[in-house]
């Protein structure tokens, strides 16, 4: 759900919730950038152009954008078995490729069909 929040706290949250400043690290302006995207309208609609929108964040969209971003830096690691010892890399994909998932079915604005929707109906 989009929080009504400063942009600051903004985010230092998805900060928080992404250990960005970790390998793989992802670049502070990026962050930034991100919550800039995940800004939505606030509780009265007003848009976030609008000299009366109270700063509101959709956290959870920010997270999961910057644990994709994660992803990426290390799809293209592979996992090494030498001298006695393995090193399964792909852990580190899988735990950023569950992250951004998590985040991701967690953004209260998505729009979701129902399972069961008639995909015949042209209304939808």
């Amino acid at each position: 759900m989009p929080t009504p929040i400063s942009r600051a706290d903004a985010i230092t949250r998805v900060k928080a919730l992404t250990e960005w400043d970790e390998f793989p690290m992802v670049q502070e302006a990026l962050v930034e950038a991100f919550v800039d995207d995940a800004a939505r309208p606030d509780a009265a609609a007003n848009a976030t152009t609008s000299d009366d929108w109270t700063p509101t964040y959709d956290l959870n969209a920010a997270a999961a954008a910057v644990w994709e971003v994660k992803m990426a830096h290390v799809a293209n690691r592979y996992d090494i078995n030498t001298d006695g010892q393995q090193l399964d890399r792909s852990q580190l994909l899988a735990h950023c490729t569950a992250m951004a998932r998590m985040y991701r079915n967690r953004i209260a604005s998505r729009f979701r069909r129902a399972p069961y929707a008639d995909l015949t109906d042209p209304a939808l």
